[in-house]
């Protein structure tokens, strides 16, 4: 009798797969953890697709990273004089273009001229005559001007 349920024994152990379950299960673990990993991806992706369905992101982000700005409007970036120091930068009314635009005829855009912060009286007038370029000291030829706008390049 002992020798008969040793024998059942063995065939139990040998035909069973023990280890092919212990192998599923860890690959089922393994799935689940990825399949997880998924799905939070998946609401990740999908709260900030529904963020690109307003006009009012893609507007911000295309201004923000890539410089762009809407039809009609024009974006200048004003750079610091050489030999700036960062906390002079920060104080002179330099506007990154993540910022608003500036609009013309405003009194930011008058000081960020360098002309004073009083605006006109009259914005709607302001706005739709045309602007003025702004004055670099003494007049001078179209040599001096573009000698002026390469300055950077010393």
């Amino acid at each position: 009798m002992v020798v008969g349920v040793a024998f059942a024994g063995v065939v139990l152990v040998t035909s069973m797969p023990v280890s092919a379950l212990l192998t599923q299960h860890h690959q089922l673990a393994t799935t689940s953890a990825a399949l997880a990993q998924a799905q939070s991806a998946d609401a990740s992706l999908a709260a900030e697709a529904k963020a690109l369905a307003d006009a009012g992101t893609v507007g911000r982000l295309a201004r923000s990273d890539y410089g762009l700005v809407p039809s009609g409007q024009k974006a200048y970036v004003i750079l610091p004089p050489a030999g700036a120091s960062n906390a002079e930068v920060a104080g002179s009314g330099h506007v990154p273009l993540e910022g608003a635009p500036v609009e013309p005829g405003s009194s930011q855009s008058q000081q960020l001229l360098g002309l004073g912060g009083s605006a006109s009286p009259n914005p709607a007038r302001a706005a739709s005559r045309p602007a003025s370029p702004p004055r670099h000291g003494a007049a001078g030829g179209f040599w001096a001007r573009v000698g002026r706008t390469l300055e950077f390049w010393r």
